[in-house]
């Protein structure tokens, strides 16, 4: 008897919760799972800058929308009422950096793995202001392709509406 998978992939059988709403990201990419990730250079991991010591909690993003607006969380919402949207990037990195900062500083009087140390804790405050500084990269949106050719005319009528 052959044992039967428990759980199905999301590859198999598609967005297991699919978004219907309006919003992209910059490069025309629809949320998955009703998440959009951030691009690569709008991400910043402390562990890929200072080093392994520092656990995944040390990290912070935006993400570009394709209308020009920015958010500070993946995951998108199907009220967008309920989002909070910037105008800028700069002003989102912002808030997503003083977000950052003040887990930072509550890390200080937690235990366990992500503690925060009195060695660690100005060296995580300075990387997380510069990385605000940190410039983003130029995206490449591709062009739209071009629309498929008419079909040859089939009537006297197509012909003469088609005529230059």
């Amino acid at each position: 008897m052959s044992k039967k998978r428990l759980h199905n992939t999301a590859a198999e059988h598609g967005d297991p919760f699919p978004y219907k709403g309006p919003l992209r990201r910059i490069d025309g990419r629809a949320p998955f799972n009703h998440y959009l990730w951030p691009l690569h250079d709008d991400w910043f991991w402390a562990y890929n800058d200072l080093g392994r010591r520092f656990s995944s909690t040390w990290n912070f993003s935006v993400v570009a929308l394709a209308d020009g607006r920015w958010i500070v969380e993946g995951f998108v919402k199907d009220d967008e009422s309920a989002m909070e949207f910037f105008r800028s990037r700069e002003t989102a990195l912002r808030t997503a950096a003083a977000r950052l900062i003040r887990m930072i500083r509550r890390a200080r009087r937690w235990t366990g793995h992500n503690h925060v140390s009195a060695k660690d804790y100005p060296l995580l405050i300075a990387w997380t202001l510069e990385m605000v500084g940190r410039p983003a990269r130029k995206v490449f949106i591709a062009p739209p392709p071009p629309p498929p050719p008419l079909p040859p005319p089939t009537t006297l009528l197509e012909i003469m509406e088609r005529a230059p």
